[in-house]
């Protein structure tokens, strides 16, 4: 399986009336180009400048890689809730398995159903 990187750039803003919007603005393959914080800070500002949105004042929110943290390390950069929740299971989760033996077992049941569902 060959794996293509994207990247996505969605739009949320809130008018004057408090009226909540959001537009895809587009997903581009990222390309072979290696992830660097320059490449991914220069694909991101291209797609912006694109559509008239000033970067300086325009906040992203990104995961937390090492790699988008740099791209975005001069701009305002907010962690993803998602991604950040993601880590934090991740982490109780390790400690889970470290102290319950049955941890392990639920993990490989839940990995044989995911399998034979497809997911």
């Amino acid at each position: 399986m060959v794996r293509q990187h994207q990247t996505h750039v969605h739009c949320n803003w809130i008018e004057r009336n408090f009226t909540s919007h959001h537009a895809a603005l587009t997903v581009r393959h990222f390309g072979s180009a290696a992830h660097t914080a320059q490449n991914i800070s220069q694909a991101v500002n291209g797609i912006l400048e694109e559509y008239g949105i000033p970067a300086e004042e325009t906040s992203v929110t990104t995961d937390h890689g090492s790699n988008i943290v740099a791209a975005f390390r001069n701009g305002m950069r907010v962690d993803c809730l998602c991604h950040r929740l993601h880590t934090v299971l991740e982490s109780a989760w390790k400690e889970t398995k470290a102290s319950e033996l049955d941890a392990a077992g639920y993990e490989n049941a839940i990995s044989e159903v995911s399998e034979c569902a497809g997911l």
